[in-house]
């Protein structure tokens, strides 16, 4: 993957809209709801606390897709020799192929995720499956906003990875070039798990090297890509704190 100027890494859960809707919401649990756990609201929610509450679950949902980017990475370098339940090793080249999968597929759920809670802050009543790009940015609610041009740069750090993950989703494992310069040597490895082989024993701290090298270079792309798509969130959200406090003052005054 092509290296970027990494973007500096943005709390996404102190942003001003999160802890906007985290008072709305604290304000409406001490309103409505009892203290009993999972329990039922004790009236029926007014409007505006009904699209406070929605909005609070869409953006903690969008947040939390953003937060779980890092989470592949956290482990990319964190190879341990283990088998599956049915006895196949899991080897160095199945375990990175496996993280940057779980990257790249989350990657497009970001996006997803993104459009929903736009949907629900403006307030569009699209239904969740059907909040694709054309659908929701260029909605005429949404297009002339401040909101459409923060989509529009989330488009473009996620863009090109798209179709990568289109082909993993349908087509299967993840692999590229550099990948396959090494991940050779594991596909033996794991065809000759169950017996000793020189030739493996040979060239195991090569393969390891190459492998290792490649992880980090990988490991500081993507999350210089994680950063970046994070940061773009974060000016996302900026951009939808004035519509939120709008229509609950609009909803409120109803």
């Amino acid at each position: 993957m092509a290296s970027s100027k990494p973007c500096a890494s943005v709390d996404l859960h102190n942003t001003r809209f999160i802890q906007y809707l985290a008072g709305q919401t604290a304000a409406l649990f001490r309103a409505a709801y009892p203290p009993r756990f999972g329990a039922a609201p004790l009236r029926p929610l007014t409007p505006a606390e009904e699209y406070a509450e929605q909005c609070m679950v869409s953006a903690g949902e969008l947040v939390d897709g953003c937060d779980q980017l890092y989470y592949p990475l956290a482990y990319l370098s964190g190879y341990r020799r283990r088998r599956t339940p049915h006895g196949t090793l899991i080897t160095r080249a199945d375990h990175v192929a496996y993280q940057i999968q779980n990257f790249i597929i989350r990657l497009g759920t970001v996006t997803d995720r993104a459009l929903k809670l736009v949907n629900i802050v403006f307030q569009l009543g699209i239904q969740p499956r059907d909040c694709g790009w054309s659908v929701v940015a260029k909605n005429a609610h949404v297009a002339p906003t401040t909101a459409r041009k923060r989509l529009d740069t989330l488009d473009e750090a996620v863009r090109p990875h798209r179709e990568t993950r289109n082909r993993i989703v349908h087509q299967g494992r993840y692999s590229d070039e550099l990948l396959r310069k090494w991940e050779i040597y594991f596909v033996l490895e794991k065809e000759t798990a169950s017996r000793s082989d020189p030739l493996i024993s040979r060239y195991r701290v090569l393969y390891k090297t190459m492998a290792d090298n490649d992880v980090k270079s990988r490991r500081k792309d993507l999350l210089a890509l994680a950063d970046r798509v994070s940061d773009r969130i974060a000016r996302l959200l900026e951009s939808l704190l004035p519509v939120v406090e709008r229509t609950k003052k609009q909803l409120s005054d109803a």
